[in-house]
């Protein structure tokens, strides 16, 4: 009889084995390097370049999941998005150069992460020229090349930018001690953000958040857009305050968008919080071997990051679904996104 589907053919490797490296890299944030030294120290030889290759080979099989997690984030309508650099090494340049992983958010859904050897406005194409709802992000100007965008050869879509008042009071913060104006806006954005508190506290619906937002916010909101229009001809282009009212001014539009929106946050620190984690890893094993590897383990990467969303042990789900993978049709193996599969085991202790 013939061998039954390998997850890696003629190899030893193991759907624990693989687990344990991947869960290593990508939660722990080892550096394959470290762990080939921990192996060693068992009585182990695995080479890092075996390991790596297991690594790359391993991400083609969760290709199918990864683009089932991407499908389900484009039904909701209301991403968050935020990008973070890494590098990558060019062989026969001698250097490396930078990439960038892109991170979409959709609150209370999932997580969603796409590598591109770029910033370019075109690297949001893929997901943004397919989305018809509300994206919340920087104020980075690539944005701007999709917005109010529609595609009229596949569905009238819309899309709706809103911004993240963290950023605007960040550059507020950064000129606190050149002005008074910059203490005073700091002052009004934390009552902006006790609203919002008091709103996550009793866990207010998305009628009730447009409600108190309307009353209680927009009031504030205009005060603020008031005086940064009074003060905007008395403070220096180039100086901290300068460049803080601009920032604002230029984006008010965007940064008001959360207020008609219930469903919007006021900021988008759920996504930052998010890309700590693969910040956090690139500090250890600080580059990816190729600009092809950085796909892969951004494929790796989704998958882990919506197991951290989801309280799942991130080994457990790796070990069932990597030995469950090779022996599974495309259609079935869509059933395995970690949403799906928790779906699937809160079902199964109910009945059982």
């Amino acid at each position: 009889a013939p061998a039954p589907n390998q997850l890696i053919a003629g190899s030893f490797a193991s759907p624990s084995l693989i687990s344990r490296i991947l869960t290593g890299k990508f939660v722990d944030h080892l550096p394959l390097y470290r762990q080939e030294q921990i192996f060693l120290r068992h009585g182990i030889i695995l080479s890092r370049k075996t390991i790596s290759n297991w690594v790359m080979r391993t991400g083609g099989w969760f290709r199918i999941i990864d683009d089932e997690v991407r499908r389900e984030l484009l039904q909701a309508k209301y991403l968050q998005i935020d990008e973070t650099p890494v590098f990558y090494l060019d062989p026969g340049s001698g250097k490396t150069r930078k990439g960038y992983l892109w991170v979409f958010h959709a609150p209370g859904k999932g997580v969603y992460i796409q590598w591109y050897p770029s910033r370019k406005a075109s690297c949001l194409q893929d997901m943004l020229n397919e989305y018809d709802g509300t994206i919340q992000v920087d104020g980075y100007p690539g944005y701007w090349c999709y917005n109010n965008y529609r595609v009229t050869d596949l569905k009238n879509q819309f899309l709706e930018i809103t911004c993240c008042w963290a950023h605007a009071r960040r550059k507020f913060f950064e000129a606190k001690a050149e002005s008074k104006l910059a203490k005073k806006m700091l002052l009004e954005i934390k009552e902006l953000y006790g609203i919002e508190s008091s709103l996550r506290e009793s866990q207010s619906s998305k009628t009730e958040r447009e409600k108190v937002r309307r009353e209680q916010s927009q009031p504030i909101l205009d005060r603020i857009k008031q005086r940064l229009e009074q003060e905007s001809g008395k403070h220096l282009p180039k100086s901290l305050t300068g460049k803080a009212i601009r920032y604002t001014l230029n984006l008010w539009k965007e940064l008001n968008g959360f207020v008609n929106n219930g469903e919007v946050e006021i900021d988008n620190n759920l996504v930052e919080n998010l890309i700590r984690v693969p910040a956090l890893g690139k500090k250890n094993w600080l580059f990816f071997g190729s600009k092809d590897a950085g796909e892969q383990n951004a494929i790796i990467m989704t998958v882990l990051l919506n197991c951290k969303i989801l309280g799942i042990n991130p080994e457990e789900y790796l070990t069932d679904v990597l030995s469950r993978l090779p022996h599974l049709t495309n259609h079935q193996a869509r059933e395995l996104t970690p949403a799906k599969w928790l779906a699937a085991r809160q079902s199964q202790s109910m009945t059982g």
